[in-house]
């Protein structure tokens, strides 16, 4: 992308002055390929991943009741297998949502240039920075790792290092907006932990840092909700008063139910929207700051 570049189209200038206001115009401008990203990257991956483990796991369970007598190294061996191939699947889906999450935000700069954003493009554009965010990812996964190993390890410095991977986790939601502008890695993680973006743009890093913060609590309150209503679904024959047999409908083809694979689809399905509205906000917030220069700020402090 090109940094320098600034988009004076009448519809950014109406995009409104605060950052919830501009990320939210920005998402009802892109939304269509926003959700075709997030079910071809996102969704129908993650929920393919889900439903193989799903089955696997169902035919290793049946092969052990098969087994005759059996010793404890045929067991471990089925347990290996399951679970090698559940790592391999992990991380190719991880990988898929990495690459989608960057997509979002190949997109959101796509639009604010001034370009038609178009699914294919903006997919093979984003493939191309897959393995510089990916790296990016695994240096920030390796910071949180080790801030962890500090909380776990002394009982004095427990909260010192959750405030460290409270702010790691904020600040590093610029990391990604960051590399699609400038694509090097480590002005990337450097420029995103010391929230470089914001000189110059009228705003202190604190008020910047409780933007990101908001739009993280809110994410993860919302996926939060989405879990809780996959819970209830999936236990509507309680308070129905139906017998569980009768919800949980089951059969060789689906040996643990097709109300948990339906809801676990759409719970998949708006935990991808949901990540795609916290992508387009952060990478909204960020851009202005380092593009556009000054914007208003629901929060002040002066330090």
């Amino acid at each position: 992308m090109n940094e320098g570049n600034r988009n004076e189209a009448p519809v950014e200038a109406a995009r409104g002055p605060f950052p919830w206001q501009r990320g939210w115009s920005l998402f009802k401008a892109i939304w269509p390929q926003l959700v075709y990203i997030s079910m071809a990257a996102i969704a129908i991956p993650q929920y393919l991943v889900y439903w193989t483990s799903a089955f696997r796991a169902a035919r290793t369970v049946q092969e052990i009741q098969t087994l005759n007598a059996p010793d404890f190294f045929s067991l471990l061996n089925k347990v290996e297998s399951f679970s090698l191939y559940s790592i391999v699947e992990l991380a190719v889906a991880g990988i898929l949502a990495l690459w989608g999450y960057l997509a979002w935000v190949t997109a959101a700069f796509t639009h604010l240039d001034g370009h038609k954003v178009a699914t294919l493009p903006v997919l093979k554009q984003s493939l191309r920075l897959l393995p510089k965010w990916v790296l990016t990812f695994l240096l920030f996964g390796i910071l949180l790792f080790m801030l962890i190993f500090l909380t776990a390890a002394g009982s004095g410095f427990g909260i010192i290092s959750q405030l460290l991977l409270i702010t790691v986790c904020v600040v590093g939601a610029a990391a990604p907006v960051l590399l699609v502008m400038n694509p090097r890695i480590g002005q990337a993680v450097g420029g995103s932990l010391r929230m470089e973006y914001t000189r110059g743009s009228g705003m202190t890093r604190w008020s910047a840092y409780f933007v990101l913060l908001t739009y993280e609590m809110l994410l993860l309150g919302s996926l939060s909700l989405v879990g809780a209503g996959v819970h209830a679904l999936n236990h509507l024959d309680n308070r129905l008063g139906l017998p569980r047999s009768a919800w949980f409908v089951t059969n060789d083809a689906f040996p643990f139910g097709i109300v948990p694979m339906l809801t676990e689809g759409l719970g998949t399905v708006l935990s991808a929207i949901l990540f795609a509205i916290f992508a387009i906000m952060t990478t909204s917030f960020v851009s202005d700051l380092k593009r556009i220069g000054r914007i208003r700020s629901t929060i002040e402090i002066r330090v």
